[in-house]
């Protein structure tokens, strides 16, 4: 009785005769539940009571992000591997429709800046589009554009995904889909795996791309170390300065005959001298470019490159032996 009143149900009928201890204790049950037989309007009442509003419905805790909730790309997540990397992109993105996209897509061209960085061989691409998903590279015939009203939920679509992904793990996953092409994303996001950095680009073209060319910065060669980190840029009296950790990128002015100087330096103010790459080469301190436009790009390259760097030992190899005979 009392979950009746609660749950706004009809009370159950009273029978003829002299009521038994369960209709007794049915009857005590729907009055500590506020249910009230000689009201008129007693059920309706609680049943507008029980029902909740959609907006007091509480927010559904799901065990994964969706991709559309994931941040932008920012230089402060650790730089990964292209074998370990993943690029959802949209198939507008890849350019694959053009002008032919209804309604006339805001997104990014990205294919170009991909094909013209270093490692894309090694990175897993997978397109979107209204026929689900697809390897780059793949008979580009079967990709159709999407509309909101046309979005395959079917489980096979995900199940293609799942496929495509199958055997692999990944440490660092960017989307860039918009539109009709994230939802769809958003639908089959459990087919998506799970990893320490999960980005996606977003709003105007200009940004896009300048997302898209962050994530590309982030991506490691086989053998190679880069500096992971916030790179904090500044603007100094002669020119653009950088910082990451320890160490300053500074634009050292235009060089007659020869370009635009860059030099990074230690907290005391030196040339960043003696370090090496993870490979052993020896990093200079100094860096001449021909195009100032390329200037920004090459100190963060160069402020990485140390971050992620060596310092030998400037200790002379007779003094260990003395110290060894010692």
């Amino acid at each position: 009785g009392w979950y009746a009143a609660h749950a706004g149900w009809e009370p159950e009928a009273r029978r003829a005769g002299s009521p038994s201890p369960a209709s007794l204790a049915y009857d005590q049950g729907f009055a500590d539940g506020g249910g009230d037989r000689d009201d008129l309007f007693d059920t309706a009442r609680r049943a507008f009571e029980a029902a909740p509003s959609p907006d007091a419905r509480p927010a559904v805790q799901r065990a994964r992000p969706l991709p559309s909730t994931w941040p932008k790309p920012t230089d402060e997540p650790l730089p990964a591997r292209w074998t370990r990397r993943l690029l959802i992109l949209g198939a507008p993105e890849a350019g694959l429709f053009g002008e032919r996209a209804s309604p006339p897509s805001d997104a990014a061209l990205l294919l170009p800046a991909l094909r013209a960085a270093a490692g894309p061989d090694e990175l897993t691409v997978i397109l979107v589009s209204g026929a689900g998903f697809h390897r780059l590279g793949e008979d580009m015939t079967a990709i159709i554009p999407l509309h909101g009203d046309a979005l395959p939920a079917d489980r096979r679509v995900g199940d293609r995904l799942r496929s495509l992904l199958a055997g692999r793990d990944f440490d660092d996953i960017l989307v860039a889909a918009q539109g009709d092409y994230l939802r769809l994303l958003d639908l089959h996001a459990p087919a998506l795996p799970l990893c320490r950095t999960m980005e996606r680009t977003r709003n105007t073209v200009l940004q896009q791309r300048t997302h898209f060319r962050i994530w590309l910065e982030r991506g490691l060669m086989a053998g190679e170390s880069l500096g992971a980190g916030h790179i904090r840029w500044g603007k100094a009296v002669k020119g653009l300065t950088g910082k990451l950790g320890e160490f300053t990128a500074r634009y050292a002015g235009k060089q007659p005959g020869r370009g635009h100087r860059i030099i990074v330096e230690t907290p005391e103010g030196r040339l960043a001298t003696g370090y090496v790459s993870a490979r052993g080469e020896p990093l200079s301190p100094e860096t001449i470019i021909g195009n100032r436009a390329h200037l920004r790009k090459t100190m963060a390259a160069r402020l990485r490159a140390f971050g992620g760097a060596t310092r030998l030992t400037a200790t002379p190899v007779p003094d260990l032996l003395d110290l060894a005979a010692a």
